[in-house]
């Protein structure tokens, strides 16, 4: 199976990507900042809020869209939920997606791939 399965066949490979680009945001926002305070181009506390505040709402939009947007295409389940509808750790949401983990209401999974070596 691919290491993205789950995110791959529902086609939400964006949450992943969302997540690690905010990081990326916040690392290069704050290096920008402390360069444009330096040079005098602007202040460096309103490039540091702006770059911490794009940060935190692309990790809040991954987070929802983790929670509240993949769900099985069979049955309509929120694969991101026990059956009791608790949410799951974020890290084991996305082991059982990357894993290809079957819906635990009516046990569809991603199909495999033909071509494994």
């Amino acid at each position: 199976m691919d290491s993205m399965s789950s995110f791959i066949f529902l086609r939400k490979t964006w949450i992943v990507a969302l997540g690690k680009f905010s990081v990326i945001v916040l690392i290069g926002g704050i290096l920008i900042a402390i360069i444009g305070d330096y040079l005098d181009l602007f202040e460096g506390s309103l490039g540091v809020a702006i770059a911490i505040s794009l940060s935190i709402a692309m990790e809040f939009i991954s987070w929802w869209a983790l929670y509240y947007t993949i769900r099985c295409p069979t049955c309509g389940n929120n694969l991101s939920r026990f059956k009791n509808g608790n949410k799951m750790a974020i890290k084991h949401v996305y082991r059982a997606l990357t894993e290809g983990t079957a819906c635990r209401c009516c046990g569809w999974q991603p199909p495999a791939d033909e071509i494994e070596s």
